[in-house]
């Protein structure tokens, strides 16, 4: 289905003002009339102009360099005006109100003067490129005026200041408030960073990182060179030792016991037993009391002579076999292994004290990293508190003085004077304004009124909603000549004929506007069966069934009118005879009922019978093949059916025709019946071959 729906718009104007010509010219006489009333009847009134200069800052702050950021002008948003934001303050109900009850402001009626009414006659603005305000009041008393204009830039000027004084007061209290918690925070902060160094023995870290790396590289040098000594002392000891010949620790114990007395003492006097026990052994035997004392004599001697090498040595005891004196040379071997022993002690140590002072100086080095970056921490807390501190002070001194100041960012250079002559208002521009603004609430009206009637009215309104191709338009005061002409008889009411030649002349026009385009229809598609409808009832379907049928038949075509609408027939009461329900109910034969009305052009009537249930019988193969036969017979079959919001029974009969053809009557159909038929062809798959305009 093809059906354009379009919104009101504004080149639709001429049609609007056709259809709501009576309220648009209420609308638009009344404003008009309205503003020429006002315009000859309003008293002279005079006008006061004052102007308001404002500064971003404050004067005597720029000029001292104290409190400068107090009070200044600024805007949160990048797109608003500082200015306007003032400009909205002036306005504001407390200012006003203050005037008015300041000048004791009263109305014609002695009442006091409304902020409605004092807004009527109060104008302020901003002088665009600058940073002054204007602002105008109108009063039929010129002093009145002026009064107050000066009155209200005063009561903004004693505001401003207050406001800025009270600003600046409680800054003061603020800071004055956060100067303890921030003096404690200092000394929190000097406590915290004294007791860090304490702790970590820092004095300068900076410093202590230089001294540390020189220290350590000292460190390195007198450890290798300790190690140089202790490797050369270890050469040293070796090669004595294989000089000397015996184990280190046995010739010490040689030496020590050679150069002991009491030891030399024990061994002389054994090595006298020893001889006078070699010299009696030549004599005596071996069991001899004489070998047998000196034996015991030497065993006594090796036992002392044990114990004094063992005194001597600080060791266990050594026997005198084992303990030979040794020579000079030896002695002198043996005490340098002792000294490079001693060194070589000695050395170890030092190696020892070297490695554990440079661990302790690198374990005290990689702490140092960690101990600058809290002391950082810290002096970087006690300079922001430091700073803080220091600022809320200076900031304590600036903002009394700039409490003790006296001046805004605002100052009158234009004030009001008494004008000596009235407002000259132009009447013409008056009248002009008011019937542009009459016009354009009468537009505005009928513009709605129109968008409101869902009625379509015109054949313009009609083409816009249905896009269906245009069979014909039919004059409406042609409708009733036009069935006469169709069927040859005349309503109910009339029995009367058109003349023959009444017939033939308006047949000859009528038939060139639906015939000739149902016949160029025909030749794109094949249209011979055609069922007509409309949407609702009273659009003249059935009319224009009789008239197609009757423009054909005109035409040399052979048709047969249908009246398939048993709901409300209407062919019937032309002709009451047999038709359409009798050949479907009683099997009346089917050349009975049809009757030929005038050449070329058979009626079959809806018939004698009225089915309770039309739809049962029109929904059946009988009529299905009747309407074959018909179409057999006859070169057109026009079926005059219901309305489709009242009955579906066009929809079922279209699946035996070649087509639908729709007929709108302008003030019948509404945009309601538009919806519905889109619904209704949406659901059932069908579609409008072509559309009559009825009137």
């Amino acid at each position: 289905m093809q059906i354009y729906e379009s919104p009101l718009s504004f080149y639709k104007l001429n049609k609007i003002i056709k259809r709501q010509w009576v309220p648009i010219a209420i609308v638009f006489f009344t404003v008009v009339s309205v503003g020429v009333i006002v315009t000859f009847t309003q008293k002279s009134s005079y006008s006061a102009e004052g102007k308001l200069l404002f500064r971003r800052s404050s004067t005597t702050p720029s000029l001292t360099g104290l409190g400068e950021k107090v009070g200044d002008l600024s805007s949160l948003r990048d797109q608003s005006s500082p200015v306007d934001t003032e400009l909205e303050i002036i306005r504001s109900e407390p200012l006003l109100n203050r005037t008015i009850t300041t000048l004791d402001l009263r109305d014609s009626k002695g009442n006091v003067l409304s902020l409605k009414d004092f807004a009527k006659r109060f104008k302020i603005t901003a002088i665009k490129g600058t940073d002054i305000i204007q602002l105008n009041y109108e009063d039929p008393d010129p002093k009145v005026a002026a009064a107050v204009i000066n009155t209200l830039m005063g009561i903004y000027l004693e505001e401003n200041i207050n406001n800025y004084r009270s600003v600046t007061s409680k800054a003061r209290k603020f800071v004055e408030e956060q100067i303890p918690a921030a003096e404690e925070t200092v000394k929190k902060a000097e406590l915290e960073l004294r007791r860090f160094r304490d702790q970590n023995q820092v004095i300068s870290l900076e410093d202590e990182q230089r001294d540390s790396v020189k220290f350590l590289l000292d460190m390195q040098n007198q450890f290798n060179i300790v190690q140089s000594q202790l490797s050369d002392t270890e050469s040293q000891l070796k090669l004595i030792q294989n000089q000397l010949g015996l184990d280190p620790d046995r010739a010490i114990a040689i030496t020590a016991a050679n150069q002991s007395k009491g030891v030399q003492d024990l061994l002389t006097e054994k090595q006298t037993l020893e001889a006078q026990l070699a010299n009696e052994s030549t004599r005596f035997q071996a069991s001899h009391p004489t070998i047998q004392n000196l034996r015991s004599k030497i065993a006594g001697l090796d036992s002392l002579l044990s114990q004094r090498i063992a005194a001597v040595n600080q060791r266990g005891s050594e026997s005198t076999s084992n303990t030979p004196q040794i020579g000079t040379l030896q002695q002198d071997l043996t005490s340098q292994i002792i000294q490079l022993k001693a060194k070589r002690t000695g050395l170890i140590g030092q190696l020892e004290s070297l490695r554990n002072s440079q661990e302790q100086k690198i374990k005290r080095v990689d702490t140092l990293p960690r101990l600058e970056q809290k002391q950082r921490q810290l002096v970087r807390y006690l300079d922001v508190a430091q700073a803080t501190y220091t600022q809320l002070l200076k900031k304590k001194d600036e903002l009394k003085v700039a409490e003790a100041q006296s001046t805004g960012n605002a100052q009158i250079v234009a004030p009001a004077i008494v004008a000596q002559e009235p407002i000259e208002r132009s009447k013409f521009i008056v009248i002009v304004a008011s019937s542009i603004l009459g016009g354009l609430l009468a537009i505005a009206v009928g513009y709605i009124l129109d968008s409101a009637d869902r009625s379509l009215r015109t054949t313009e309104d009609i083409m816009q909603v249905y896009k269906f191709p245009i069979l014909g338009e039919i004059p409406l005061k042609e409708n009733l000549q036009v069935i006469q002409i169709a069927v040859g008889k005349s309503l109910p009411k009339s029995n009367t004929k058109l003349s023959e030649q009444d017939q033939n002349s308006l047949m000859r026009e009528l038939s060139q506007i639906l015939g000739l385009n149902l016949k160029v229809l025909n030749i794109k598609q094949s249209i011979k069966i055609i069922t007509v409808t409309s949407v609702e009832d009273g659009e003249g379907k059935s009319t224009v069934a009789s008239y197609l049928a009757a423009s054909l038949a005109q035409l040399g075509k052979k048709v047969v009118l249908v009246d398939a609408n048993f709901h409300s027939p209407s062919q019937h009461r032309l002709w009451y005879h047999v038709g359409l329900s009798d050949v479907l109910l009683k099997s009346v034969d089917l050349d009975l009922a049809v009757v030929e009305s005038i050449p070329n052009l058979s009626v079959l009537s809806s018939g004698t019978l009225s089915p309770s249930h039309p739809l049962a019988i029109l929904d059946t193969s009988k009529m299905e093949s009747i309407i074959h036969n018909l179409s057999s017979r006859y070169d057109y079959v026009i079926i005059d059916t219901p309305a489709i919001r009242s009955n579906p029974d066009a929809l079922f009969l279209n699946k035996f025709s070649d087509g639908m053809l729709l007929v709108v009557r302008p003030n019948v159909s509404t945009l309601d019946s538009v919806d519905y038929l889109k619904e209704i062809l949406a659901q059932s798959g069908q579609t409008m071959f072509a559309q009559v305009i009825n009137g």
